[in-house]
């Protein structure tokens, strides 16, 4: 794993008890625990939960096996932004299997960052291929737990 990989993660919003309903309101919370968390300017929630949806409804990131990665550009931020959900119960997002996604790794990526982000979901989502690692992930307890997960 890189630094910037790790780095990113290690300064992630988790949220291990996600609850909401749509993928609309997955996305809302997941941007307000990075404000609530100082991560985030709070003029700019409305922003960036458009811009991550504007992504979202060119084409679905929800992957087969409980896992999506919604992302959006935006300009008003200079360092790549992560927030991971964890959602007990699943949800529809539109997942390619029909199945439940579970697992939410969503970034808030600066216009300007050229291709990180892809590098950044690319090895985000090698660990998250494999099964077991969603029922590790469902079980964590703690933001450690989660970290310790993505980064094996």
């Amino acid at each position: 794993m890189n630094k910037q990989y790790t780095q990113i993660l290690d300064e992630s919003v988790v949220c291990l008890d996600l609850n909401a309903t749509s993928p609309e309101a997955v996305i809302a919370y997941l941007v307000q625990q990075a404000i609530d968390q100082g991560k985030l300017d709070p003029a700019y929630k409305t922003d960036a939960v458009q811009a991550i949806l504007r992504r979202e409804g060119s084409a679905s990131t929800a992957m087969p096996g409980g896992i999506a990665l919604p992302h959006g550009r935006v300009d008003f931020i200079s360092d790549m932004i992560c927030m991971i959900g964890i959602h007990h119960a699943g949800i529809n997002f539109n997942a390619p299997d029909n199945a439940a996604t579970h697992i939410f790794v969503q970034l808030l990526v600066p216009a300007t960052a050229g291709t990180a982000h892809i590098h950044f979901l690319a090895n985000v989502s090698k660990p998250l291929l494999m099964p077991e690692a969603v029922e590790h992930l469902l079980q964590a307890k703690t933001q450690e737990e989660v970290f310790r997960q993505l980064t094996k």
